[in-house]
């Protein structure tokens, strides 16, 4: 998958509200001295800012992730939607090594997300479909990567903990 501007805009503003848990402006966000391992593409995006007539390009990019519903506006900043939840993910996932588990290893989530969160539940399938997953049953998903931080992380952010479990087993 290649990265476009618009993924590494959203990349990089995703990264730095997920650490500061508020919501974001990009001034802020290419200037904060708080996380520098976050900055993947600080450097390219800072370019953008400081140069006037470039600008424009980080105000169109934003204006698509509004536009897609990515991010939305608030008094503060922007703020990540389900779907750029669900985009940022992508992008993590598809950034990093996939290093395989040892042979004879899986991991394994279970859930049973109730139907009231049919949305939550959607976006833990097609999350967990990005992450390499293949299903077994309805509601059982196995995979050969080691992608457990991934899905614990995922589980945490959703609000999951009750109704979803992985678990690493060494025999299928």
């Amino acid at each position: 998958m290649k990265i476009t501007f618009n993924d590494k805009v959203l990349y990089f503003l995703a990264a730095w509200a997920d650490y500061n848990r508020r919501s974001f402006s990009v001034y802020l966000a290419a200037t904060d001295p708080e996380n520098p391992q976050r900055w993947k593409y600080r450097n390219e995006i800072l370019k953008y800012i400081w140069n006037k007539e470039s600008r424009k390009k980080v105000n169109g990019s934003l204006y698509n992730l509004k536009k897609h519903n990515f991010i939305k506006k608030e008094a503060a900043g922007y703020v990540l939607t389900e779907k750029g939840k669900l985009k940022y993910a992508r992008i993590e996932f598809n950034e990093s090594k996939k290093k395989k588990l040892p042979a004879g290893q899986y991991l394994m989530v279970f859930y049973d997300i109730p139907e009231k969160n049919r949305l939550k539940r959607n976006i833990f399938r097609h999350i967990l479909k990005e992450l390499g997953f293949e299903k077994v049953q309805k509601s059982v998903w196995v995979c050969r990567f080691k992608v457990d931080e991934e899905v614990k992380k995922v589980i945490k952010d959703y609000n999951l903990e009750c109704y979803a479990k992985a678990l690493l087993v060494k025999k299928l």
